[in-house]
């Protein structure tokens, strides 16, 4: 069904779609769009509709969605960026192959597989095609219980956007969601990554700085 939005983004449209499982849950994803937004968000969420706890390891609120930029693959570039301050952010060709970083060790199950052209991200990833000029960005703005990635599949020119729930249990029940994403097509990669960095704002309702601050921290000297 469809109802009226507000929130943080603003006002919009929610459309809701659900399934029933085999086993004891229901699966929901609502997408909204925003009257002042380009973006669309998605969400997805379980619910436990059996007798016994559910464990959800993660929620893949985009499942191999395939692209069409207009131009081969080849032809793509991609930003990414790593989980923490030793993992590079980086723009690659897509016609190449990713760099390899290992997971968090409080996290070693938020990585997928590794294979040739696929890239990983960590909350969100831009994807330019060159000669079409067109591109997107899909990002996950809430960031307050789950880690989140999005991974390009460059063979099969697809995206997945995972947010992980690392195995929670969910009681009879009772509902459990993904972190949002958002997504948006556009020809300018940088306008469209601040519009994900403000929509990130907003849902996490940042402290805005007038200045950038500036500090001093021990472990780069000291180790």
């Amino acid at each position: 069904g469809t109802s009226e939005a507000a929130d943080r983004q603003g006002k919009g449209l929610t459309v809701a779609l659900g399934c029933d499982g085999t086993e004891g849950f229901r699966l929901g994803l609502k997408i909204t769009l925003y009257e002042e937004y380009s973006f669309l968000a998605l969400q997805s969420e379980v619910v436990n509709t059996g007798g016994a706890p559910l464990r959800v390891q993660a929620f893949h609120v985009l499942d191999g969605g395939t692209i069409d930029l207009g131009g081969p693959v080849a032809s793509w570039r991609i930003y990414e960026e790593g989980w923490q301050n030793w993992t590079p952010a980086m723009v690659l060709p897509c016609s190449g192959e990713d760099l390899y970083w290992a997971p968090p060790v409080i996290g070693p199950t938020t990585q997928p597989p590794r294979q040739p052209g696929r890239f990983v991200a960590e909350m969100m990833a831009t994807i330019k095609d060159a000669s079409s000029g067109n591109g997107i960005t899909a990002g996950f703005i809430s960031t307050a219980d789950q880690f989140s990635q999005v991974w390009l599949d460059r063979d099969t020119a697809s995206l997945t956007a995972a947010s992980y729930a690392d195995g929670v249990e969910v009681a009879p029940g009772a509902t459990l969601s993904s972190e949002r994403l958002v997504v948006e097509f556009a020809a300018d990669p940088l306008a469209s990554m601040e519009r994900y960095g403000d929509a990130l704002a907003r849902e996490m309702r940042a402290v805005p700085w007038p200045h950038v601050p500036s500090g001093w921290c021990s472990w780069y000297y000291y180790w």
